[in-house]
């Protein structure tokens, strides 16, 4: 059968592989009708997150099923079932508590990860019972397969943030997981949403989720036809095209705190305003102190002056670069401020390079224990054998080769008694010396134990001045979308309660297999919202 793999970074190929076969009782095979790239399937490819060799890529699904296994349950051959994108492995207790992780990095999902994934003519999926969704009555297929994923994530930053009726939030990023994070928000009942983006069609769509009329022009950003023609020459693509230097942006200095305009529409609902951050100006609010916007951005400024500088209630990071993460510090509420981060941070390769280079050679157990046995050896041997005292530490003076089990010093604390107690000091038992030991004053050892810690660091910067140099009482939180069949079907019944379609978020449509590899390098070129393509 053709699958599309991952052959290496940067580069996917269709190859033939032999056809999947139950595995395991509790799993199933399906045959996909619909599926949709993801943006980490761009990551894998173009970043070259490790996997193992011809892996099939694909985890966004809606499925027929073909064959089941005996333990199978609460699914039949011919079902159309949804697929979630987090397809934990019920095998792991930690999952049980969290619907996603495993207990360590990159453990929460199976599908186009650590097992074949759906891009493919059939695939293979474990704990179908648990994993496999049933669709319910009056949604299409295609919103369901904006449910699998792209509404889970979207959720999963509402409900991990705890937004709650008459909060004010902010979206940073109006992609597909920032437009669901959006309608999560005012479902949740939201009562102001700013929602940080430029892209013309994704302004629309923002925009339709308001319950009141957006400002023409206010920010740079009017109302985009259905077409997706720019109403105006004041807005610019993400891309750049269109890009106009007299574009409109708010007066923001003149909205000053109390006089009405920095709350939301007196009537019930949800206000749903874009921030055009490549238009926006906006000064800091009088009185503020600089650090209190670390970037400098405009949208903090913005969000701090509508709030009466207070800051939001929610930041949701959906979207953006490194630098959405301390505006999103700079601009949430202090004390009870929540920052919920479902945005994946791709590496700086150069930076992380040199971490591990440096990490590798600090880990070495051979090189550590050598220089830092030597270390000790000479300066004791330098200040001259001293008396055993009760707080003196014997110290083997040989450096074992590092073994197979590792290497490590040997150690006893003095005691009055004369009683010696042994000490394991670095890593695991290795050969015994048959040299005299040396009789080391304690601060000796201390000083010859001191390591340099790594600071080539590839990290996100978290701004001391807006956490209230670590007491503001913000909460900053990191997570994946939650996952299986359970949250995927509650996702899908508020979906279908609410009588909202998310399939508008599908921009772009592609028929066969053969397409996929087109429609992946559409999501790399952001040419599309999302892409659908039925096989």
């Amino acid at each position: 059968m053709k699958a599309l793999v991952l052959k290496g970074k940067g580069n996917i190929a269709y190859i033939e592989k032999e056809r999947p076969t139950l595995l395991a009782a509790h799993g199933a095979l399906l045959k996909p009708l619909l599926v949709s790239p993801c943006t980490s399937d761009v990551h894998t490819i173009w970043q070259g997150s490790p996997k193992r060799p011809d892996l099939t890529l694909g985890h966004e699904v809606v499925a027929r099923v073909e064959e089941v296994g005996a333990e199978v349950t609460d699914f039949h051959a011919g079902d159309v079932v949804a697929v979630s994108a987090i397809t934990p492995d019920w095998s792991q207790p930690d999952v049980e508590e969290n619907y996603a992780h495993a207990g360590h990095n990159f453990s929460a999902h199976m599908l186009g990860n650590t097992i074949d994934g759906a891009f493919q003519e059939l695939f293979y999926l474990p704990y179908a019972d648990r994993n496999l969704a049933h669709i319910p009555d009056g949604l299409t297929l295609e919103d369901a397969l904006m449910c699998v994923d792209v509404l889970q994530t979207g959720f999963t930053a509402v409900e991990e943030a705890g937004v709650k009726p008459g909060d004010t939030v902010v979206v940073m990023g109006i992609g597909a997981i920032g437009l669901a994070a959006i309608l999560g928000a005012k479902l949740a009942g939201a009562r102001t949403i700013y929602a940080v983006g430029s892209r013309p069609e994704n302004v629309r769509i923002a925009e339709s989720m308001s319950d009141f009329a957006p400002a023409m022009s206010a920010h740079g950003v009017p109302e985009v036809p259905a077409g997706g023609d720019v109403a105006s020459p004041s807005v610019a693509a993400e891309d750049g095209r269109g890009q106009h230097a007299d574009a409109v942006s708010p007066d923001c200095a003149a909205t000053v705190p109390g006089d009405g305009h920095d709350q939301a529409p007196a009537k019930s609902g949800c206000h749903v305003e874009v921030l055009n951050y490549r238009h926006l100006h906006c000064p800091l609010p009088q009185g503020m102190h600089p650090l209190a916007n670390s970037t400098g951005s405009p949208v903090v400024n913005y969000v701090l002056t509508k709030t009466q500088t207070k800051g939001a209630d929610k930041v949701l990071i959906c979207g953006g670069d490194d630098l959405a993460f301390p505006q999103a510090i700079d601009m949430v509420k202090y004390g009870t401020g929540v920052v919920s981060n479902v945005m994946y941070y791709g590496a700086d390769l150069d930076t992380q390079g040199g971490e591990l280079k440096t990490l590798e050679a600090m880990n070495s157990a051979e090189t550590y224990l050598t220089s830092t046995a030597a270390a000790v050896e000479a300066e004791t041997q330098a200040a001259g054998a001293q008396p055993q005292a009760a707080d003196d530490i014997n110290v083997d003076s040989t450096t074992a080769s590092a073994s197979a089990a590792g290497t490590q010093l040997t150690s006893t604390l003095g005691s009055t008694a004369g009683a010696q107690t042994p000490v394991a000091l670095l890593g695991s038992i290795g050969s015994a010396s048959s040299k005299p030991t040396f009789a080391v004053p304690g601060d000796v050892l201390r000083k010859a134990h001191t390591v340099k810690l790594n600071d080539n660091i590839d990290c996100i910067q978290i701004p001391k001045f807006s956490i209230g140099r670590g007491m503001a009482g913000k909460t900053l939180k990191f997570s994946l979308s939650r996952g299986g069949r359970q949250n995927l079907e509650r996702v899908m019944r508020i979906v279908q309660e609410s009588g909202v379609h998310p399939s508008i978020f599908i921009t772009e449509h592609y028929d066969g297999l053969d397409q996929i590899a087109q429609a992946i390098d559409d999501m790399k070129e952001r040419k599309a919202i999302k892409i659908a393509v039925k096989i």
